[in-house]
């Protein structure tokens, strides 16, 4: 059987981190999170946008990458020019910015669809595998 397309850093761990069939996250929301921003950060260090050095983050190409994720978090980066820690950007991108980028770009691509459930305490939104062959493969 051949492997699908290679997916981005990002994609591949958050279709690990969820059920392959009902798409119900495995991990924390705060764990998945930081993975999520680490992962996207490392997608722009893979496309020679970054580079770190000693725990900072240097920017070494502001071109766009093509990906809409990935530019997303290039841009924010440029326009907070002052802040370099990886650990803050980190942590800064972990509080679901991350999530929904990596979210949108997956549904984007087909690999998963939106489903909103509707209860008393409102409405709960959920990542669904599309095919579960494919997001089983990671």
């Amino acid at each position: 059987m051949a492997s699908p397309q290679q997916l981005p850093l990002a994609d591949d761990l958050f279709l690990t981190a969820h059920d392959t069939v009902k798409g119900k996250c495995l991990l924390t929301p705060a764990t998945l999170g930081l993975g999520l921003a680490a992962a996207l950060i490392g997608e722009l260090v893979l496309w020679r946008r970054l580079d770190i050095i000693d725990g900072k983050i240097l920017i070494i190409d502001d071109r766009p990458t093509g990906d809409p994720a990935a530019t997303a978090v290039l841009d924010q980066l440029l326009r907070e020019g002052h802040h370099r820690a990886v650990r803050d950007w980190i942590a800064f991108l972990s509080t679901g910015i991350a999530s929904d980028l990596v979210e949108r770009r997956l549904a984007r691509s087909g690999l998963v669809q939106r489903q909103e459930k509707r209860g008393l305490l409102g409405t709960k939104v959920s990542f669904v595998p599309a095919d579960s062959m494919v997001a089983g493969w990671p």
